[in-house]
């Protein structure tokens, strides 16, 4: 069963929507890899709206690198690839 995602008044509706990219650091260290994060996403802002029945709602901006957490970014690539950053580098 589909779900119907016009908003009503009084409901909610949340949307996950992934993205991937590719980093590609000059080195295989935490200060390369925070660089490049930083490059990448620092700038970049992701633009939405909420609407109702009667509005179509204000374009609201959220800057994504504000929101970056690096250190978060550098624990989940030590556990899922540690194969990145070898021990004598971490």
């Amino acid at each position: 069963m589909a779900i119907d995602s016009i908003i009503l008044p009084g409901l909610i509706y949340n949307e996950v929507l992934s993205a991937a990219f590719h980093i590609r650091p000059n080195m295989p260290t935490e200060e390369a890899l925070c660089l490049e994060l930083t490059k990448l996403l620092g700038e970049t802002t992701f633009k939405y709206r909420i609407s109702t029945e009667t509005s179509p709602g204000e374009l609201k901006p959220i800057r994504i690198g504000l929101l970056l957490d690096t250190a978060t970014v550098i624990a989940m690539v030590k556990e899922q690839c540690p194969q990145y950053l070898p021990p004598s580098r971490r």
